[in-house]
């Protein structure tokens, strides 16, 4: 039975303390670890992320996605990366956004990649705002995402695996109206078929 020399036991502990070390990192940026989220059926945001509370892990997530958050005064970006029902986002499943928001003077809905990078498929735009939605009688919303073209509000899917939406709330109070949202307040994330 050989013995492991002092040397050797020396370079497997640095390696492992690198790996362990490394994939810690990792965990915390995917998983927002510190950041107080804000959860609202599958939409999530971070209320605190364009404040002078800006904590270590929140300023690596930002520079890993090479993002400039909105100061609280400006506006509250969500990100849903599920449907409403928790299944993953998925390039070739065809889905229903529809429901309400909180109030906002204006709110956009953008298409990114898991990366954190906006996407758009066939030189089609990545995202609607509300200004430009077709409005349903009652007061809400229907949008439909789709690689294939759909009538009214539409926003083209890219040939990519996974997907996620970011709904962003400019000018919004993000006091006491907003610590505590209900999933019905949210729109619903409703996928209708795969390919």
């Amino acid at each position: 039975m050989s013995q492991w020399s002092l040397a050797q036991k020396t370079f497997i502990a640095l390696i492992s303390g690198v790996i362990l070390g490394l994939a810690f990192s990792f965990l915390l940026l995917e998983t927002g670890f510190g950041f107080n989220p804000l959860k609202a059926g599958p939409w999530t945001a971070w209320p605190r992320i364009g404040t002078a509370e800006l904590d270590p892990y929140t300023l690596a997530k930002l520079s890993f996605f090479h993002e400039i958050p909105l100061g609280a005064a400006e506006g509250l970006k969500f990100i849903a990366t599920t449907s409403s029902s928790g299944a993953p986002l998925l390039g070739r499943c065809d889905y229903k956004v529809s429901g309400g928001v909180p109030q906002a003077r204006l709110w956009t809905l953008d298409i990114y990649s898991r990366d954190g990078t906006p996407v758009a498929s066939g030189g089609e735009r990545p995202g609607l705002s509300s200004a430009e939605l077709v409005w349903q009688s009652g007061g809400g919303f229907e949008i439909s995402l789709s690689q294939n073209a759909r009538p009214d509000n539409w926003l083209s899917l890219p040939d990519i695996d996974r997907f996620c939406l970011a709904l962003t709330l400019y000018d919004v109070e993000t006091g006491a109206g907003l610590s505590r949202l209900s999933p019905a307040e949210m729109p619903a994330i409703v996928q209708t078929k795969c390919r």
